[in-house]
């Protein structure tokens, strides 16, 4: 070893230095919103919605044949506008004993 040349280690230049930051900033930036909105879209598939069964009138109320539209209240407050809470059934009777009910939320 006659010659012993040491290199002094380089020091990143402004852009490499930027160009680091931004991406640490960007990815610092993906993890803080990246884990509310895995939560919001991937916790109402661990959630089982509960049933249950709502007043639309008497039996009286719908004749044989015949198709009407039952205004319904929520059973819960939703967390959206009011306007956007409304819900809805329309009910056809085919008989004495059966009926029919669609289903309408909004």
């Amino acid at each position: 070893m006659d010659d012993q040349s040491f290199e002094s280690p380089q020091v990143p230049g402004r852009r490499t230095f930027f160009k680091r930051f931004v991406n640490g900033l960007g990815a610092a930036i993906g993890a803080i919103l990246g884990v509310p909105l895995a939560g919001l879209y991937a916790l109402p598939a661990f959630s089982t919605p509960t049933r249950q069964w709502k007043e639309c009138g008497a039996v009286d109320d719908f004749p044989v044949g015949d198709i009407k539209l039952v205004p319904l209240t929520p059973l819960e407050q939703r967390q959206w506008p009011e306007a956007w809470g409304a819900e809805a059934a329309w009910v056809y009777r085919k008989s004495d004993q059966d009926f029919v009910v669609l289903g309408l939320s909004i």
